[in-house]
């Protein structure tokens, strides 16, 4: 069981970083569909994150931000 709980927040930043990736397909497949400053301030908005993860050690942040960042950098890729 305690296993189960310690694998929840791993599910839940599955989920929530893994959000950018129909973006991502759609921006492939019919052009942009996010505004470029969106895309900016939630990278932004990671590497702040980022910072207190590396700073903390915390695994769990570090890889969701990681994810998250790498998403919304291809994102962005698109995009532009």
């Amino acid at each position: 069981m305690k296993m189960i709980i310690s694998l929840i927040p791993w599910f839940g930043m599955a989920l929530l970083q893994s959000n950018a990736i129909p973006a991502v397909i759609y921006a492939l497949e019919h052009g942009t569909s996010t505004p470029v400053p969106t895309v900016l301030m939630t990278i932004a908005g990671l590497c702040c994150y980022m910072v207190r993860a590396i700073i903390d050690r915390d695994k769990l942040y570090i890889t969701g931000n990681l994810i998250g960042l790498v998403g919304n950098i291809t994102l962005l890729a698109c995009i532009l």
